[in-house]
């Protein structure tokens, strides 16, 4: 089976470095060993680079320098993803690798990630290919696990939904489950009766410990392509309570953006300054170093029904058929 997906031949050393670091794993998804040698990077440089700069020590600086800033970035990734982040630092610390472990679900969930963010030729993958609504869906299926690992009780509202229910059916369905705000039973005079989710493809919510009105309450927006800030569900809210409710919910929603891409540093900010202007625009950002461990959370609670659970298998099953081969063989964990 030929791959999708395959590593460009030089490593991307001029873009980012979480394009770097994708790059470094899908390196090692495609080695027989399932492992890279990070120190391998000062030799992978662009074509001609050294020959150009006859400074050699100068080279030999910014070559340790792209081989530090790399292990930095993946010690973090590490550290705050735990156990849903696949790969590892050797004892070494020179050698990354594929961990040699059983698969949960937050790792299927970070390579789904992973693959998903580079479907296009951009210096980190080489071919490209299209996404079907069925690969679109995964990304929905893990952030409803996502959102039920933060917030407890979640939905998959998003088009098309499951059982196949029409807007208002789901709406009313969703929030006496939620029990707050009083949907419309029909729909206005000039409004369209063809809603299918308009724009809302997560909603979460924490209870209080008496059930009753007042508890944290999320609306998400799920999104595969990188036109992802084109539009935002913060401006869609208002509408949606004032449209197609008679009793809008009383506690105040909190927007969020479910995305399979990193953010970095940009403009001139640290991702603690991107992170914190992307918030303000989108509401709470799950993008990739957070979705995954999140939805081990959601994935794994005890005596509780996660949404879409039968269908996890769906995430293995695209990962195998974009990297050309049964790489992994294991089942998920709990």
């Amino acid at each position: 089976m030929t791959p999708k997906i395959v590593a460009s031949h030089t490593a991307p050393i001029d873009d980012n470095v979480s394009d770097l670091v994708d790059w470094i794993e899908l390196k090692i998804l495609e080695s027989e060993f399932n492992a890279f040698n990070i120190n391998e990077l000062s030799s992978l440089t662009e074509e001609g680079e050294d020959e150009e700069n006859e400074n050699y020590s100068e080279q030999d600086l910014l070559n340790e320098e792209t081989v530090l800033t790399a292990i930095d970035e993946i010690v973090f990734r590490e550290d705050k993803l735990g156990d849903a982040y696949p790969f590892e630092m050797a004892a070494t610390d020179t050698e990354v690798r594929l961990k040699q472990v059983e698969r949960n679900i937050g790792q299927w969930i970070y390579l789904y990630c992973l693959i998903v963010s580079h479907i296009k030729s951009d210096g980190v993958n080489v071919s490209g290919f299209d996404l079907t609504s069925e690969d679109r869906d995964i990304l929905q299926i893990a952030s409803v696990y996502a959102a039920a690992g933060h917030f407890g009780k979640a939905v998959s509202f998003g088009w098309p939904r499951k059982d196949g229910s029409k807007f208002l059916i789901a709406i009313k369905d969703t929030f006496l489950s939620m029990g707050e705000g009083t949907p419309r039973d029909s729909f206005l005079s000039g409004v369209s009766p063809h809603a299918k989710d308009v724009e809302i493809d997560i909603v979460a919510w924490t209870s209080m410990n008496d059930d009753l009105p007042g508890k944290l309450f999320l609306l998400g927006q799920v999104a595969t392509g990188k036109n992802w800030k084109d539009k935002s569900i913060l401006s869609a809210i208002q509408y949606v309570f004032d449209t197609y409710f008679s009793r809008s919910p009383v506690s105040q929603p909190i927007g969020a953006m479910f995305i399979p891409f990193c953010i970095d540093e940009q403009y001139g900010g640290s991702r603690h300054e991107v992170l914190q202007d992307l918030t303000g625009r989108f509401g709470i950002i799950y993008y990739r170093l957070r979705l995954p461990y999140y939805a081990l959370i959601g994935f794994n609670r005890k005596g509780v029904a996660t949404p879409r659970k039968e269908e996890s298998f769906k995430i293995k099953d695209f990962i195998q058929g974009a990297l050309g081969a049964k790489l992994f063989d294991s089942t998920f964990s709990n």
